[in-house]
């Protein structure tokens, strides 16, 4: 899945370039920018599933899928408001 991939190249790259690294503020920092990050991706998966017209039964067991795993992979940094999304 191309979105819980680039979500780790942006977790890599912010730790990466922290220079703050180990303190609690720099995780704070990072947890805030990670959170907006996953409410981003929820937020454009709800849009690109609400475009779909017409699933078939196959569809709907793929979207069911897709969108559970990416709970599983983001829930550390779902806030209420992308939970709505994908919730």
């Amino acid at each position: 899945m191309i979105p819980v991939h680039n979500f780790i190249a942006v977790y890599g790259e912010l730790e990466r370039t922290s220079s703050n690294k180990g303190t609690k503020t720099e995780a704070t920092q990072l947890t805030q920018i990670m959170e907006s990050v996953a409410e981003v991706i929820a937020e454009e998966i709800n849009r690109l599933f609400c475009c779909i017209s017409r699933m078939n039964s196959n569809g709907c067991i793929q979207a069911w899928v897709d969108i559970n795993c990416l709970s599983y992979a983001l829930h550390p940094y779902l806030n209420k408001s992308s939970k709505d999304y994908i919730g």
